[in-house]
């Protein structure tokens, strides 16, 4: 069995269709705003982004955009973002279905992120 060829990131949305495009590449901005700290890289096939660990990663299955947390059931879900998702013990995800909900709740999602970041640097909040 071959290996899929590895990509960059930036191909990695080039790639994709609209109109899914538009809101990966958004959320994809809005994560790297959330803290310049934060590593992007591809793996399994989607983008990954890190600090001192997986922090989350974005995928975008046939029912849209979604910012995974691998860590998730640690975190705190204070904004209810998190879809219900009990088929996995720690992973979660919010689903993200428009550049206007991302706008909308761009502040919440970075928190997320940050308490992310907390948890993999061995932090309490």
């Amino acid at each position: 069995m071959s290996k899929a060829p590895k990509i960059t990131p930036d191909e990695y949305f080039a790639l994709l269709e609209p109109p899914a495009r538009a809101v990966a590449v958004e959320a994809r901005l809005c994560i790297l705003a959330a803290a310049p700290e934060l590593t992007e890289s591809i793996k399994y096939g989607v983008p990954f982004y890190s600090f001192k660990g997986i922090v989350c990663y974005l995928n975008v299955p046939k029912s849209g955009v979604v910012i995974g947390f691998p860590n998730a059931t640690l975190m705190s879900d204070v904004f209810e973002l998190f879809a219900d998702h009990r088929s996995s013990k720690r992973f979660r995800h919010i689903p993200i279905p428009s550049t206007t909900f991302l706008s909308k709740y761009r502040d919440e999602i970075h928190n997320y992120i940050i308490e992310a970041m907390v948890l993999n640097d061995g932090e309490k909040m």
